[in-house]
């Protein structure tokens, strides 16, 4: 056997016992290097638990506060609503209060005897007022 040979072959056996050297070392490397990432992770997972705790809480009372405005804005529509329908009652009512009244006026001005009583009505009531 040629010595070249040898020395090669002693190389590159000593090359891959090298490199498996490495290759392990940097496995058993990582591996710790994960385990404390992992030891890390977990803390801050307990770290940020109390706080997404929190933001759910937050949830739930934004979901119930808007549920509430929701709800608070309709009576609302509905109040406007009805204040609507109110006043335009309203007007229909002095329409035809006042129609009725002119109808009255004219019904007393035509006739001499509601003149009269209307007269004598209006200084019954004038008499008892002035007493009170």
């Amino acid at each position: 056997m040629n010595i070249w040979y040898v020395s090669s072959l002693i190389i590159i056996g000593l090359g891959m016992v090298i490199l498996v050297g490495c290759f392990l070392g940097s496995i058993f490397t990582i591996k710790k290097i994960l385990t404390v990432l992992n030891g890390n992770v977990q803390r801050i997972q307990q770290q940020v638990q109390p706080v997404q705790n929190q933001v759910n809480i937050l949830k739930i009372t934004i979901n119930r506060l808007t549920l509430e405005v929701n709800q608070k804005k309709s009576e609302v529509v509905k109040v406007t609503d009805s204040g609507k329908a109110l006043v335009r009652n309203i007007i229909q009512l002095l329409g035809t209060s006042r129609l009725s009244t002119k109808q009255l006026v004219d019904k007393v001005n035509n006739d001499p005897q509601m003149q009269v009583q209307t007269k004598q009505w209006t200084n019954t009531v004038m008499d008892y007022l002035k007493r009170k």
